[in-house]
């Protein structure tokens, strides 16, 4: 199903083995194996809250910036802007490998990086952009109606770490 995890792409590492090694009782190994397996899985639920698929509203591509929408009871994403008041914020991004086709369910992550980017300031904190829609900027917002979000940071020049702020301002 798009938008949830296998066990093998879980994002959460918790640095232990595949399987419990060293020990040599197989009633101890068979509960350790028991308990690995259900870290596993919480694991992977856990990486799944982070996700959804909505049906996009436009074509989209890796790493857009976009806000939910209920329509009739259906979850659609659009691109997120911070170009008038009223607007959506950016409340997560596209991460569907390549891309989204419009009205096509697509996957969209809550947090996490944003990879292959290019031309970031390590360090520098971003802004949803005022004048293109579902991207990011270094500078904030200047101009009535505007909305002024921090949506993450550069962590090098090709990976942006999102994790928008939902206390958001209107100028």
């Amino acid at each position: 199903m798009p938008g949830y995890p296998s066990q093998f792409d879980a994002s959460i590492n918790l640095l232990l083995p595949t399987r419990p090694v060293g020990i040599d009782d197989p009633v101890l190994y068979g509960e350790f194996n028991t308990l690995y397996g259900a870290l596993q899985t919480l694991v992977i639920g856990i990486d799944a809250i982070d996700r959804c698929a909505p049906i996009f509203d436009f074509t989209a591509t890796q790493g857009q910036l976009v806000n939910l929408i209920n329509t009739a009871g259906v979850t659609h994403a659009k691109l997120a802007t911070a170009a008038a008041a009223g607007t959506a914020p950016a409340l997560g991004f596209a991460s569907s490998g390549d891309g989204v086709t419009s009205g096509n369910n697509g996957d969209v992550q809550a947090k996490g990086k944003i990879i292959g980017l290019t031309g970031l300031t390590p360090g520098a904190i971003y802004y949803l952009s005022d004048t293109v829609a579902g991207s990011y900027q270094t500078a904030k917002p200047v101009g009535a109606g505007k909305i002024v979000q921090p949506i993450g940071f550069a962590m090098d020049a090709t990976v942006l770490y999102f994790n928008p702020t939902l206390l958001y301002i209107t100028l």
